[in-house]
């Protein structure tokens, strides 16, 4: 309010407390994310330990040349699978389209597609958790056609 009435001119001052006061609010929003991604993982946890074999549904919501990223409808937790991990089948990755086709057996993984998984497990360290897929979102599509050799 001085500043305001010519009372102080202290610039810097003001300067570097609004500075301090944005570096710390910065830290506690990062520090409440994370307190609310590990309660998130421990309620994760318990509830794989009570059921291994639970089957959660899942939004895919990226996808990208090496694999697909999911939401977990119920516990609103973003999970990964790695391409390798995403059945028997050759994906190749279409840019255009952002999705991932199977060559052999015409599967694809694209964003909004809803997608059955189950967690591997839960590493608190790294705050990650590791899933693969149980249902498999299939097209219509045929098998990208092989190149005849000449």
């Amino acid at each position: 309010h001085r500043i305001l009435f010519d009372e102080s001119d202290d610039f810097d001052y003001l300067q570097r407390t609004a500075n301090q006061c944005s570096e710390q609010e910065r830290m506690s929003a990062k520090a409440e994310s994370s307190v609310v991604m590990l309660k998130k993982l421990r309620l994760l946890n318990r509830m794989h330990e009570e059921d291994p074999y639970r089957e959660y549904e899942a939004i895919i919501t990226k996808v990208k040349n090496f694999g697909v990223y999911f939401e977990i409808v119920d516990l609103l937790l973003e999970g990964f699978i790695h391409i390798s991990e995403l059945g028997e089948d050759y994906f190749v990755y279409e840019e255009e389209k952002m999705r991932l086709r199977g060559t052999r057996h015409g599967s694809f993984y694209a964003p909004s597609d809803r997608l059955t998984v189950m967690l591997k497990e839960v590493d608190f360290v790294l705050q990650e958790t590791k899933w693969y897929p149980v249902a498999t979102v299939h097209s219509d599509l045929q098998p990208i056609a092989k190149k005849k050799k000449k």
